[in-house]
């Protein structure tokens, strides 16, 4: 586990796919760490993906109050070879992820996850009742050389 913190410090420190240096920052300095190989046990991970959820503070969308009305997302990435490839990448994802599903898959160094996601936090709508409520899929189609997302 060390040498997967100490590899992702490296990684983040020094390159980065996220194009903001200091974004990544704040996602390790602000953002929750969330372990997506733990989710469909059943399905063989190919690689080490974490996310990383990060509060868009620039964002307003309370009434009277402050509070987070969405997150940004970090994905990084590691093969399990003794000398592991690493990289972090930004999603375009936007708002609040509320699942995560593993696609099965039979390719080395690649993964599919779908995410569903709405546009903003459960706090920001029960705030603001004018918001409109959407709920949305992603297919992430995840390796080395970047991230292709896809509606569905």
């Amino acid at each position: 586990m060390k040498v997967f913190s100490i590899i992702f410090v490296l990684l983040l420190s020094a390159c980065s796919t996220a194009n903001n240096n200091n974004e990544v920052k704040e996602a390790m300095a602000y953002g929750k760490l969330i372990e997506l190989n733990k989710f469909d046990e059943h399905i063989e991970k190919e690689l080490l993906i974490r996310l990383y959820e990060v509060p868009n503070n620039s964002i307003n969308c309370f009434v009277e109050i402050h509070g987070i009305c969405k997150y940004e997302y970090f994905l990084s990435i590691s093969t399990f070879d003794e000398y592991p490839e690493v990289d972090v990448f930004k999603l375009s994802v936007s708002g609040k992820i509320s699942n995560t599903e593993w696609v099965v898959v039979e390719q080395p160094d690649y993964a599919e996850i779908v995410v569903t996601y709405s546009e903003y936090t459960d706090e920001a709508y029960e705030n603001n009742k004018e918001l409109d409520k959407k709920v949305l899929k992603k297919e992430l189609k995840i390796s080395l050389e970047g991230i292709v997302e896809n509606t569905i």
